[in-house]
């Protein structure tokens, strides 16, 4: 779910429904399964099953498919509208009309502080996250999936641990898996 307001709200599922602060109201459009949401200005961008990627502007909704991208799991747009999705071993990355998928092995994306970061699965050394230099280059070698960002620091989790990061350096919290209790604790 992402929007300007609360009565203003883009949900993503089955298709997509706004809410006016009073109901909801399904958009007409194709019936696509998404996965992930974001806005850009007033523009809102989706993205699904079968590389689905949806661009809504008003209650407008434009769809096309990025060949060779899979499931979007994880969808970012910087400050001048470039969008960067996560696919099933493959990413892609442009504007909404010239997207075209890539081979990366990432799980999740985030753009932080002017700079598109990756987090990338694999063996070591090709796992951690990444920022986006031209070329990638590894800040972490932890792994980083759900990353998101606010002014001051980039968040993740990662297998055995959240982290923050402020461009410069790394705060982690390790977690222990309490079978009994089945719950995720502070490790000590």
């Amino acid at each position: 779910m992402t929007g300007r307001a609360a009565n203003d709200l883009i949900a993503v599922g089955d298709g997509v429904a706004r809410f006016d602060g009073k109901k909801w109201r399904k958009l007409e459009g194709p019936e696509v399964e998404l996965l992930c949401v974001t806005m850009h200005g007033d523009v809102v961008y989706a993205a699904g099953k079968d590389g689905c990627v949806v661009r809504i502007d008003g209650n407008q909704m434009t769809v096309r498919t990025v060949r060779d991208l899979g499931d979007v799991t994880s969808l970012a747009v910087d400050d001048g509208g470039r969008l960067s999705l996560v696919g099933n071993g493959h990413v892609a990355e442009g504007s909404f009309p010239k997207l075209v998928a890539r081979r990366l092995s990432a799980v999740s994306v985030c753009h932080f502080r002017g700079q598109r970061y990756w987090g990338v699965v694999g063996d070591d050394p090709a796992m951690g996250l990444f920022v986006d230099k031209g070329k990638l280059e590894r800040v972490s070698p932890l792994m980083a999936y759900g990353l998101i960002a606010d002014d001051k620091h980039l968040y993740g989790g990662g297998e055995y641990e959240v982290f923050r990061f402020d461009g410069k350096k790394f705060r982690t919290l390790k977690l222990k898996y309490d079978k009994t209790a089945s719950r995720w604790n502070l490790a000590p």
